[in-house]
């Protein structure tokens, strides 16, 4: 992928690459303990995205991966739910934030889901801290309201409640495709 710095590289990821991916998770969500945008919510650093659930996108094709030398760096786990492309986690390791890579994954799931016939990617994020909410809205995201929401947007809201998430902290947004 162009327009990254020098060594670093957005692709699918591979089983291998699977393995490191829950320590990039927990230190991207590291960023996150105490932050006042989040209200009740806690960041419970033990509880990342299930290996299973990686090496299954990986599997599928689902998964991409930013590398630095050929190391995993960051991801997007993406997942169907019905004709919504689901983001379920994106994630850059601290020691290589700012460098574009959280957007150029977006980009390349974004892309993605789309061509295979997605009327909109959808994601989760928290709507009260800088680098979450308004970093999506500027690749045009918007909120989707509680009243437009599927089943299983509720579903997913309610494990993040049981992962301690704050509901009142959380929106589902999305973007829709430009034939949809």
């Amino acid at each position: 992928m162009t327009g990254l710095p020098a060594g670093y590289d957005i692709g699918l990821a591979t089983q291998a690459d699977c393995a490191g991916l829950p320590e990039i998770e927990r230190r991207a969500a590291s960023a996150f303990q105490g932050h006042p945008g989040l209200g009740a919510s806690t960041i419970d650093l033990s509880v990342v995205t299930p290996l299973g659930f990686l090496q299954d996108c990986a599997r599928t094709g689902l998964l991409w991966v930013a590398t630095h030398h050929g190391a995993p760096v960051g991801f997007a786990a993406c997942d169907w739910h019905d004709e919504d492309f689901f983001l379920a986690e994106l994630n850059v390791d601290p020691d290589h934030g700012r460098k574009g890579l959280g957007r150029a994954l977006l980009k390349e799931a974004t892309a993605f889901g789309f061509a295979k016939g997605a009327t909109r990617v959808t994601l989760t994020t928290f709507t009260e801290v800088p680098w979450n909410r308004p970093f999506y809205e500027s690749e045009g995201f918007k909120v989707i309201p509680e009243a437009e929401w599927a089943d299983w947007m509720r579903d997913s809201m309610a494990a993040q409640i049981d992962n301690g998430l704050d509901p009142a902290m959380r929106c589902f947004m999305g973007v829709e495709s430009v034939a949809g």
